[in-house]
């Protein structure tokens, strides 16, 4: 089990023991750091990746917490136009992560270096799953919920003027299911119900 704090404070649990350790991730937070918060943490592979405020995103491998912050990304002063807050971070595997956010950002790490996946949308990305081999998931303000990959390319498949922000998203048994502020709503291929 992992836990996160908007000052870049993690927790890390043993299942076995159920002992664990506290680790600070550097520069990270306002309070204990100076770039902002952290809003997202995710195990993809064997690594843990946590996202947030002023394009931040970390990769936590042998033990230590590492900044992926390289070009096109950069941190910036927060009134900036390039101002990005990465909200949520998945990925298939070390090599094939993305990270979405405000004004619509999504971008994708294959390893190396950052790619910015230009979409058709300007509203604030939220939520953001992977399934399967190539089966992204995003969910943002305003009814959002775009679904592709970083060859295909990504569309919004919610075709109704919808004012609901979905804060979180799963698929299951062939479903996605949606959790926002009025209830939970599940998308089946064809509507959101």
């Amino acid at each position: 089990l992992v836990a996160l704090s908007k000052e870049g404070e993690v927790e890390l649990w043993a299942s076995k023991d159920g002992s664990s350790v506290a680790e600070k991730i550097p520069n990270a937070g306002v309070r204990l750091g100076n770039l902002g918060y952290l809003r997202s943490i995710r195990e993809v592979g064997r690594t843990l990746f946590a996202c947030g405020f002023n394009s931040q995103v970390y990769a936590r491998s042998n033990g230590a917490w590492e900044s992926l912050v390289s070009a096109p990304l950069a941190f910036h002063h927060a009134a900036s136009d390039e101002y990005v807050v990465f909200n949520g971070i998945d990925g298939f595997s070390e090599e094939d992560v993305y990270a979405a956010g405000s004004n619509g950002s999504l971008f994708h790490w294959n390893g190396n270096a950052w790619r910015q996946i230009e979409l058709k949308t300007d509203e604030n990305l939220e939520c953001i799953r992977c399934y399967g081999r190539d089966d992204v998931w995003i969910g943002g303000a305003n009814g959002t919920l775009l679904n592709g990959n970083i060859v295909r390319g990504f569309r919004d498949v919610n075709d109704i003027a919808d004012k609901n922000t979905f804060w979180s998203l799963a698929n299951f048994k062939e479903k996605v299911y949606l959790g926002t502020t009025k209830g939970l709503f599940a998308y089946d291929g064809h509507a959101i119900a």
